[in-house]
């Protein structure tokens, strides 16, 4: 994810494509280039409901501990991280008082946190263009910063301990791409004994 992010001005990425279903349940198309490399990609995403299968895979794991709250306001308040991936909600989950000083929040789905928008001290995204059209956009425009310059130096990540820091990573294909192309080349071994596809296209 580093490297992928580190070089990320080299790649082409078209604005995410969204398709909605019924009942919340969507598909996500995210075309990814990258010339230099001779690559391209498009990575297809869905989301579907998934109840308690998460807590199921790790219920073994003595050091994996769930707490199951009834409120929003007990999930976050206190809470120093808070990431969420629900992908369809209609209002914000709490008020402002319940983020506490310090905290950072990464809503996956981007859902369910606008009033953030407009009073947390820090954004970091992973692609502007991706939350160019967000509501309170140009509110939160002037604090905001890139992922990728954080990673090359370019610009501060946390600066302090009480910063309240909202992180928009929407979601872009590199990732995948990049993971993609190491497996490819490390499957050229000779003593693997498996044909691999040569093509490097990705889907």
């Amino acid at each position: 994810m580093d490297e992928a992010l580190r070089e990320k001005s080299g790649y082409t990425l078209p604005p995410k494509i969204h398709i909605s279903q019924q009942d919340g349940d969507y598909y996500n198309v995210m075309p990814c280039i990258y010339e230099r490399g001779n690559l391209a990609m498009v990575k297809m995403i869905g989301r579907h409901g998934h109840e308690n299968r998460i807590m199921d895979l790790f219920r073994q794991d003595p050091d994996v501990h769930f707490v199951l709250c009834d409120t929003y306001e007990e999930v976050i308040g206190g809470s120093d991280l808070v990431i969420s991936a629900i992908t369809k909600v209609t209002e914000n989950f709490v008020t402002d008082e319940y983020f506490k000083e310090g905290c950072t929040v990464i809503p996956i789905c981007t859902m369910g946190f606008q009033n953030c928008d407009l009073f947390f001290d820090r954004v970091f995204t992973d692609e502007m263009e991706q939350i160019r059209g967000f509501k309170y956009f140009d509110h939160f425009a002037p604090v905001t910063t890139n992922v990728t310059d954080v990673l090359n130096g370019a610009a501060p990540g946390r600066t302090d301990n009480v910063q309240r820091i909202l992180v928009y990573n929407y979601g872009i294909a590199i990732h995948d791409l990049v993971f993609a192309a190491n497996i490819y080349g490390r499957a050229a071994v000779p003593d693997t004994p498996y044909h691999y596809c040569r093509k490097k296209y990705f889907i």
